[in-house]
């Protein structure tokens, strides 16, 4: 697999940076990766957002999507440790009561786990997606190699510094994709975003020792500082003192592990052999990863001085295909995970969140009456930007609002909202919100008619 440099490439798409620059100074940044995704044990929520988790045993359609929403103690006791099964069979039973609450890529990824399951019922779900990634794989680097082809057009207008850049950036996602071992520093930063994604999975706030142990492993990790590559690349930067401060925590960390009953967590396990093998500066193959190749593009574009430029690559970037949106990028994504992971990852982005419906960012407050249920993945997908936007990116989304809104009147006139404490008028509220915060070009008209007062 061959990624092609940018000075070989004659793409139909191109960028002339004389054509129109931009100054930072005029125009607004742009960060893509923004989020306003909220749980509901964050800092500062109205108190009554608690009558809001409630309803999600009631089975409420998402806010921007056609899902049920999944309460999260549904989702830890599906991963329970004494009655999680990695068998095909196993699997596709745990998860038929809850095909509703499945995205489209993980409903399409079901219906193959019903039928090899059917044929292999006691194979592992992970041995079944590793044999189906040699076909996968092709189909995503196709996907991949037009996004990197554009990429290297928007690149030529890049200032010399910055070129230099990204062409080793791109040399080194080359490495990755031809699954050639490399070196790539430690990161604490990156170490504790992934130990907390699989602290996630296993629960932390529980009393059982997987909880207790996930918390101490996080403690340990929370000992070494997370220090900016610039502060590192300082000449007068103690880089030797930092370095065996990873190493004593990484120490640490593996007899910690290795002494628990997390000892055989494949994910845990991993974690710990690829960040020592970064510690101890040993090459190592990594799979390439979309969020963080997104991440090193917009350390680039964050220091263009021509933001239309910084837009495009950007947006170019982001078009990569994500887990949610192609079943190729799915399959080689969990094909690194473990058995549980997979799972979990399935069901993960359908967990009920609070969405801020103004983001706070933007002005929004913490009340309830700028609260809706939205799942964890579309909240994460709508960021900061304004509803109207988001709105206007799927039209569809008027249709799932009406439809979560008619759930909320059914089950507050059968009594519920009384039941958990939550006033009626909720809905009246929440119905004007989105109406108010919809484009004057396309306004939202919901009907709340059906409500008894």
């Amino acid at each position: 697999m061959k990624i092609l440099p940018i000075n070989l490439y004659n793409g139909s798409t191109s960028y002339n940076r004389a054509d129109s620059v931009q100054k930072k100074s005029d125009l607004p940044n742009l960060r893509v990766l923004n989020s306003d995704t909220v749980s509901f044990k964050a800092r500062g929520l109205d108190p009554r957002a608690s009558a809001l988790k409630s309803l999600l045993y009631y089975k409420i359609p998402d806010l921007y999507s056609e899902i049920i929403l999944l309460p999260s103690e549904s989702l830890q006791a599906i991963l329970d440790k004494e009655i999680f099964s990695p068998r095909l069979k196993d699997v596709v039973r745990l998860l038929k009561p809850y095909q509703t609450s499945l995205f489209s890529v993980d409903k399409q990824f079901y219906e193959m786990l019903k039928k090899q399951a059917q044929k292999t019922p006691n194979m592992p779900i992970n041995g079944y997606i590793k044999q189906l990634v040699p076909e996968y794989n092709t189909s995503l680097y196709k996907t991949q190699q037009e996004v990197f082809q554009n990429l290297s057009s928007y690149a030529s207008g890049f200032p010399a510094d910055l070129l230099e850049q990204y062409n080793y950036l791109l040399y080194r996602t080359n490495e990755k994709l031809q699954n050639k071992p490399i070196f790539i520093p430690f990161s604490a930063k990156e170490f504790k975003h992934k130990l907390q994604n699989i602290a996630k999975r296993i629960g932390c706030s529980g009393e059982s020792e997987e909880s207790r142990v996930i918390n101490q492993l996080i403690s340990i990790a929370g000992t070494l500082p997370v220090i900016p590559k610039e502060q590192r690349l300082n000449p007068k930067f103690k880089l030797k003192k930092y370095e065996d401060k990873q190493k004593i925590m990484i120490a640490k960390f593996r007899k910690t592990l290795e002494n628990s009953v997390l000892k055989r967590d494949k994910d845990l396990k991993e974690l710990l052999r690829t960040s020592e093998d970064r510690i101890y500066k040993r090459a190592t193959k990594i799979p390439f990863n979309r969020k963080s190749f997104i991440y090193d593009i917009q350390k680039i574009t964050e220091r263009l001085e021509d933001l239309q430029l910084a837009r495009l690559v950007e947006r170019e970037a982001v078009s990569l295909p994500t887990s949610k949106q192609d079943l190729s990028a799915f399959i080689l994504k969990e094909a690194e995970r473990s058995d549980e992971q997979i799972v979990f990852d399935m069901l993960s982005g359908s967990v009920g969140s609070i969405d801020h419906l103004l983001s706070l960012k933007k002005g929004g407050k913490n009340f309830l009456y700028n609260y809706g249920l939205s799942s964890s993945y579309m909240n994460s997908e709508k960021a900061h930007s304004s509803f109207s936007t988001f709105l206007l990116k799927d039209p569809q989304i008027a249709k799932y609002v009406q439809r979560q809104i008619n759930t909320l009147i059914s089950l507050a006139n059968s009594g519920v909202f009384d039941k958990i404490n939550l006033d009626k008028f909720y809905i009246l509220n929440l119905a004007k919100t989105l109406e108010k915060l919809s484009s004057k070009n396309n306004p939202l008209n919901i009907n709340t008619d059906k409500l008894l007062y």
